[in-house]
């Protein structure tokens, strides 16, 4: 299932073909008995979000309460799999970091890190909470399904591209001086809801857009391995080794001066000139 808008179908039509698969993929990936459990965990948040950032695109024109509301069931479905999820991305972070720390310290955290992971599976998403998250997305996806658009075409996209970008530019340069956890948390999500909209729109893309949708998935990437470092300094077993913390910080710190760098090219344009270059490419495409 391709996330993107085809060039013969109506935009209307596209934009519910996308969530309906969306929530069949991610749905799937919760009854699925098999598989690698972290992969479907992963491949469950990515559908969710996916589907919030299609909701906030077209939020303009539909029923503003009805799109929050299942927004909404949307994020509160991805966050009781957060746990599990931190457990896991915690051990992988570290595994990339422990060749730069002593042997029996690695040995250690990576014994704790471990031991925290079974923890987390074991206690917080056992089978049953799987099947009650998919019922959930489900019954969500029932009433996305019935939501009307006030417009169709170019229209029903286009407020909802440049407020996304336009939010994830202001978040830019207000993080220019300082930034706390919070502020670029904030950051990342704007720049994840962004890219998934500009995923759905990569067939219409001219060669710079596509060029800047590079740099948004790089950015993406970047934001998300800070998140990650975050996730791992948090977790009690970092406090007992000093070097590793040191490596952390260290590793903050570039990702952050890259980050910044990556953003300053993506959002040097006004939100209007932005939106006109992405209108030039999508009329190209339509014909």
């Amino acid at each position: 299932m391709s996330f993107r808008l085809r060039r013969k179908e109506s935009v209307a039509d596209g934009i519910h073909r996308v969530l309906r698969e969306q929530i069949a993929l991610g749905v799937g990936a919760l009854v699925e008995r098999k598989g690698d459990l972290p992969g479907r965990i992963h491949e469950v948040r990515r559908c969710l979000k996916r589907i919030r950032a299609t909701l906030r695109l077209v939020r303009p024109h539909t029923d503003a309460d009805t799109n929050d509301m299942e927004n909404m069931a949307m994020r509160n479905a991805g966050r009781k799999l957060s746990g599990a999820r931190d457990a896991d991305v915690a051990l992988a972070t570290f595994e990339r970091l422990a060749p730069q720390i002593s042997r029996s310290a690695a040995i250690l955290t990576r014994a704790r890190l471990k031991a925290a992971v079974r923890n987390s599976r074991r206690h917080e998403i056992p089978s049953c909470q799987f099947t009650a998250i998919a019922l959930e997305v489900r019954t969500s996806g029932h009433t996305i399904a019935l939501m009307n658009f006030a417009e169709n075409g170019w229209l029903l996209i286009a407020p909802g591209i440049k407020k996304s970008y336009a939010s994830a530019r202001h978040i830019t340069r207000a993080l220019r001086e300082g930034a706390d956890i919070e502020g670029i948390h904030d950051w990342r999500k704007a720049t994840k809801r962004l890219l998934h909209q500009l995923e759905l729109l990569q067939s219409a893309l001219n060669k710079p857009q596509r060029k800047l949708l590079r740099l948004l998935e790089k950015l993406s990437e970047t934001l998300g391995g800070h998140h990650d470092l975050i996730t791992l300094a948090a977790h009690p077993a970092v406090s007992k080794s000093p070097v590793l913390r040191s490596i952390i910080t260290l590793k903050i710190a570039r990702g952050l001066k890259k980050a910044r760098r990556l953003a300053k090219e993506i959002f040097s344009s006004t939100p209007r000139t932005f939106l006109g270059s992405i209108r030039a490419g999508w009329k190209d495409w339509r014909g």
